[in-house]
C-alpha cells in the first residue's frame, strides 16, 4: 500500500463512515475505532 511514486502518505485503520444528508449538501466523516475524526467531506451544489 502506498509504494508508487505520486503517494505522498498512506496508511491503514479500521474505521466506518458516516453520511449525514441535508437538502443543500452531504457530509461523510470517516471515523476511527477510537471515535475520533480522521477525515472528512462536504459535498454541495
Amino acid at each position: 500500500m502506498g509504494t508508487e511514486d505520486f503517494t505522498a502518505a498512506a496508511w491503514s485503520t479500521y474505521h466506518f463512515v458516516e453520511l449525514n444528508i441535508w437538502e443543500d449538501r452531504l457530509k461523510l466523516q470517516a471515523i476511527n475505532q477510537d471515535g475520533e475524526v480522521f477525515d472528512e467531506v462536504v459535498i454541495s451544489p
